[in-house]
């Protein structure tokens, strides 16, 4: 083997291109064999992250899907609820409007006086369902509908009430705690 005579850092850079078994030689002397792995042990490092975030982006896909999931279930029972809540609230108030109507009726009849007054009568009396049944009945309904006849015995109150010369008057009181088609009519 003949002698190598290295003048400059060219001259060995030179030396080590010509022959690369002699600079994986020099690397094993000058570097320890951690630093050595350490390319292999940065790939394995990387692989087994690319691996851990894989299984993290796929648990994520199906949180994901769950959650999507949740959110549409979610929407369904909230629409179900609002659903029948609504119709609770409907059958309450169905269930509830006889003790409205009873009241508003209650508060006509205690009423009964400023209702005349406010029509220029003065208060005689509350006819009730008996006495109107007798009266209509034994007066003469000739020129009055059957349609009107049966909405004046089934008013929710009638008055008797006298006018300014002491005329009698009736007047039929439709109460309603609501204003419908039927109600106006009836009025």
């Amino acid at each position: 083997m003949q002698a190598l005579k290295l003048a400059t850092v060219e001259d060995m850079v030179r030396v080590l291109d010509e022959h690369p078994q002699w600079l994986e030689a020099l690397r094993a002397r000058l570097l320890t064999r951690e630093l050595l792995a350490l390319p292999q042990t940065l790939a394995d490092f990387v692989a087994v992250t690319d691996r851990r975030f894989a299984e993290v982006d796929r648990r994520f896909d199906v949180l994901e899907r769950q959650m999507g999931q949740l959110r549409t279930d979610l929407e369904r029972q909230m629409g179900q609820l609002r659903t029948d809540l609504e119709r609770q609230m409907g059958q309450l108030r169905t269930d509830f409007a006889p003790v409205k109507a009873a009241h508003a009726r209650n508060a006509a009849r205690e009423g009964a006086d400023l209702i005349a007054e406010e029509l220029g009568l003065s208060l005689v009396a509350i006819l009730d369902r008996a006495e109107l049944r007798s009266m209509a009945q034994t007066a003469d309904t000739g020129g009055i509908s059957k349609d009107d006849l049966r909405s004046f015995r089934t008013a929710d109150l009638v008055l008797r009430a006298a006018d300014a010369a002491g005329t009698e008057r009736y007047v039929a009181v439709e109460v309603s705690y609501t204003v419908n088609g039927r109600d106006t009519e009836r009025a």
